[in-house]
C-alpha cells in the first residue's frame, strides 16, 4: 500500500475534519491519533476527541504529505475559531 491508496485516504480524513464531520473518516477500529497533548488509542476515542476540535477550525491546508508504506504524517496548517 502506497500512495495509491494511503494519500486518498488522509485526503479523505482531513475533508472529513474540514466539514465538521469527524463521524466520515475512514479510520481502521484500532486506529491511533498522536497529538501534541494526547495519544487517542481505537476509532472511537479518535472521533469523540475530535469532534470538539473540528467544530472550532475555520480552515486546514495541507503543507505536506510524507508517506512511507502504510505509514502517513501529514503536515498541516490549521487556522481555528
Amino acid at each position: 500500500m502506497r500512495d495509491d491508496r494511503v494519500v486518498p485516504a488522509v485526503d479523505k480524513c482531513i475533508d472529513a475534519v474540514r466539514r465538521n464531520d469527524p463521524s466520515d473518516l475512514p479510520l481502521h477500529p484500532q486506529a491511533v491519533g498522536e497529538f501534541a497533548l494526547n495519544t487517542y488509542r481505537g476509532a472511537e476515542s479518535f472521533i469523540r476527541a475530535l469532534e470538539p476540535f473540528s467544530r472550532g477550525g475555520k480552515k486546514i491546508d495541507v503543507v505536506r504529505l510524507v508517506v512511507d508504506g502504510e505509514h502517513c504524517v501529514a503536515i498541516l496548517n490549521i487556522d481555528r475559531v
